[in-house]
């Protein structure tokens, strides 16, 4: 009879345990959800809005720049842009052009969810961005806070997709 009620309140307490992780995991992405902003808008010529963005950067050199196709040569990264000390780093943006689907998306993720991630290499392929072309950048979030607020990536694929990304 004890043993049978021990096993109830093992029971019970494994049910109480899911439970509680259950609404954890729904909470966090939910919160994680309201936090990343997604913005698609169908158009014919995006260069009139990639033009628009690349003006705030007055001519800057990306930190990251593809001297070919990405994945057939590794992406230059700008080391001598990096500071001394780390500067304090609020949105990650991220503006891609599909042409498959003659859209711009426009992604604005708090940096924060990239710290998340510690220090390990960037993986550009995101299922929000809808850039599907699984470049891995070499930079840690570490060096892109040392490098700044400003211009990270201006890069064209073969298939002509096109992304920005920028950090402020």
């Amino acid at each position: 009879m004890a043993a049978k009620r021990w096993g109830l309140i093992v029971l019970g307490i494994v049910i109480f345990v899911v439970v509680v992780c259950a609404g954890l995991i729904v909470t966090a992405g939910y919160l994680f959800s309201r936090q990343v902003q997604v913005q698609e808008v169908s158009t014919e010529n995006p260069d009139a809005e990639f033009d628009k963005t690349l003006a705030l950067f007055g001519g800057q050199k990306p930190f990251i720049e593809f001297p070919g196709q990405p994945g057939d040569t590794p992406p230059t990264v700008h080391h001598e842009q990096e500071k001394a000390q780390p500067q304090q780093l609020n949105t990650i943006h991220l503006l891609v052009w599909d042409p498959g689907e003659r859209k711009v998306t426009r992604v604005n993720l708090p940096y924060w969810i990239v710290r998340l991630r510690g220090d390990r290499p960037i993986n550009l392929s995101s299922s929000h961005s809808g850039f599907r072309s699984g470049v891995r950048l070499q930079v840690t979030p570490a060096q892109i806070e040392r490098h700044g607020p400003g211009l990270l990536m201006d890069l064209t694929t073969r298939e002509g997709q096109r992304v920005l990304v920028w950090v402020d």
